[in-house]
């Protein structure tokens, strides 16, 4: 329970969160395990990428973006949505 989590990790109490915006053309580095929220405040794409793969990883990594289809199956998804 929360008393546990708190027992376990007591500087949680004291932590501070941080804010920033992004504007087009930017990116955020979050650290790996650092705890995040993100929140759209206009129409936009994001791409959550861990930059900090091993080779290996990197190499059996799922690139959808890369496949040829891609933005055709952009397409079709937002004429569902529409």
């Amino acid at each position: 329970g929360c008393a546990a989590h708190a027992a376990a990790h007591p500087q949680a109490a004291t932590a501070q969160g941080l804010q920033v915006v992004v504007a087009a053309g930017e990116a955020l580095y979050v650290p790996p395990f650092w705890w995040h929220h993100v929140e759209a405040l206009d129409d936009n794409a994001s791409v959550l990428m861990p930059f900090d793969l091993s080779a290996a990883e990197q190499r059996s990594c799922d690139r959808p973006w890369c496949a040829a289809d891609w933005g055709r199956a952009m397409s079709a998804a937002d004429a569902v949505l529409s």
